[in-house]
């Protein structure tokens, strides 16, 4: 049954969704889901030249590191924080690719929009190598208050590259 959220109260553990519709599925609540839902996503922490884009089919995040550029970052966030208090995990299905030994992306939920990977609430990671499709998640079960949620893409070393394609998130 879809969701409606209106002004500032709380339904379905959402909270803060203005005109959105919101359905919650068997598979949890969508935040992002290809093709049908978006709840509000935008550009996050970056930092170097890197690539992001978000549309109805994904959100994609690149960052690449090289001789010149020892680090880059880039984020994607949710526009406003979520009641994690009904939810178990953050579930990301996304298409990972990694080159060189320093590429890493994370899941991360926090009470911070435009932060870094290293502030977190709770955080995952993964090193991808190669291209493979990933569903990740996220233990959110300690939390009990309202937080963003944020992808991540880190390249850390010499000629480095870590690129996320996301297709879905839910709330679980």
């Amino acid at each position: 049954m879809p969701l409606q959220n209106s002004g500032s109260s709380n339904v379905g553990g959402l909270k803060d969704v203005t005109s959105i519709p919101i359905e919650q599925t068997l598979e949890g609540t969508p935040l992002f889901l290809s093709g049908s839902i978006d709840v509000g996503w935008e550009l996050g922490f970056t930092l170097n030249p890197s690539d992001s884009s978000k549309d109805e089919n994904s959100i994609f995040a690149r960052a690449t590191s090289d001789s010149f550029t020892a680090e880059s970052e880039v984020a994607w966030v949710t526009e406003q924080q979520y009641d994690l208090s009904e939810f178990n995990t953050v579930e990301v299905e996304w298409e990972l690719s990694g080159f060189g030994g320093d590429s890493i992306v994370y899941i991360i939920v926090s009470d911070f929009k435009d932060e870094d990977y290293e502030v977190f609430d709770e955080r995952f990671s993964r090193n991808p190598s190669g291209e493979e499709i990933f569903v990740d998640s996220l233990d959110v079960s300690n939390i009990s208050s309202d937080k963003y949620i944020r992808l991540h893409a880190r390249a850390t070393g010499g000629d480095d590259t870590a690129t996320y394609d996301t297709f879905e998130v839910f709330l679980k």
